[in-house]
């Protein structure tokens, strides 16, 4: 047997064996996965006035910033169409995720209103009440263009 091995074997056999009480440590020591964030869905109508509210409130944000860029026709008309948004805001009133659900037939206004909702963040932060019962808000917004 060469002298490293034997060595090795010699270390080995006089280091302290593992202890019970040092497993904890060890897995303590790992990442912990983050709990899910506590999400509500807020759709179109909704009954709980709370969320009504924040609704309105990020629904009227958005509209100020997409008056500045909706296209409009040489006459000064802005354009037809229809989109709905998804809009999912965190409690602080951060931007988490937006998506067209269902976008209008011109690219036009699907990019004006994603254009809009970016700059509309950041959004209302939640109130007291909303942030003891939920992280992340989901918003389904309906948007009339030129109605």
């Amino acid at each position: 047997m060469s002298r490293l091995i034997a060595a090795s074997l010699l270390l080995l056999a006089l280091l302290p064996a593992a202890r019970a009480d040092e497993a904890p440590l060890a897995a303590a020591s790992q990442p912990v996965e983050a709990a899910a964030p506590r999400t509500i869905v807020v759709a179109l109508r909704s009954r709980e006035a709370r969320l009504a509210f924040y609704r309105e409130a990020c629904l009227q944000q958005i509209l100020a910033e997409l008056r500045e860029r909706v296209p409009r026709d040489a006459a000064g008309k802005v354009a037809h169409g229809k989109s709905l948004l998804s809009l999912e805001v965190a409690a602080d009133g951060r931007l988490v995720a937006s998506e067209l659900i269902q976008p209008d037939t011109s690219a036009a206004l699907n990019a004006a209103l994603l254009q809009s909702v970016q700059a509309a963040a950041p959004y209302p932060a939640f109130s007291p009440a909303l942030s003891k019962d939920y992280d992340h808000m989901v918003l389904i917004l309906p948007f009339n263009f030129g109605d």
